[in-house]
């Protein structure tokens, strides 16, 4: 009867330990670390009844909201750069700003000219000498490198503007005179 008794306390107490618990388990599940665009996160589940537990990865979620940044600008002749970094996990990435064609870069030339333009009939005078005066002649300063056409009190003029990174040569819109 002994040895019955010893076998029966061995198997309610021992076998247990070996062979798990002897219910099934009420996992409860636990967020430990959120995910974030560019990390795991992480998730515990506890065994309501005996503590038992294990844990899982929750995948990152990969979407980045970037902020940009324009590190260089692209011109007619060089690619630009910019700089994307994520608001959320601070992860960055380079992109290059392909050339732009149109983003020409002119230096600070200024022409200057004195113009002479016909005034209206309702605006011409008598100088002090008697003459009668039909026109003005204001001097003017236009922002480009040369004058094609001189503009008039009533049409637009043309200038020419050269690109000092790729030599091209524009022509601009010069505005009527006031």
């Amino acid at each position: 009867m002994k040895k019955t008794i010893v076998f029966i306390l061995i198997f309610v107490f021992i076998v247990p330990v070996f062979t798990g618990c002897s219910h099934t388990h009420e996992y409860k599940e636990i967020v430990i670390k959120e995910p974030s665009c560019g990390e795991d996160g992480l998730k515990e589940f506890v065994c309501k009844k005996c503590g038992d537990s294990y844990s899982e990865a929750i995948p990152a979620t990969g979407d980045h909201e970037y902020d940009e940044n324009t590190v260089k600008e692209a011109t007619c002749s060089a690619e630009g750069e910019k700089i994307l970094t994520c608001r959320k996990c601070g992860h960055t990435e380079t992109e290059v700003i392909p050339v732009d064609k149109n983003a020409h870069v002119f230096g600070n030339h200024t022409y200057t000219m004195a113009v002479s333009v016909d005034l209206p009939e309702d605006e011409w005078y008598y100088d002090q000498y008697g003459y009668l005066i039909k026109t003005r002649t204001p001097i003017v300063t236009f922002d480009c490198e040369s004058v094609i056409k001189i503009p008039t009190a009533t049409e637009e003029g043309e200038g020419i503007k050269t690109c000092e990174l790729c030599g091209e040569t524009v022509i601009v819109i010069l505005p009527p005179i006031q």
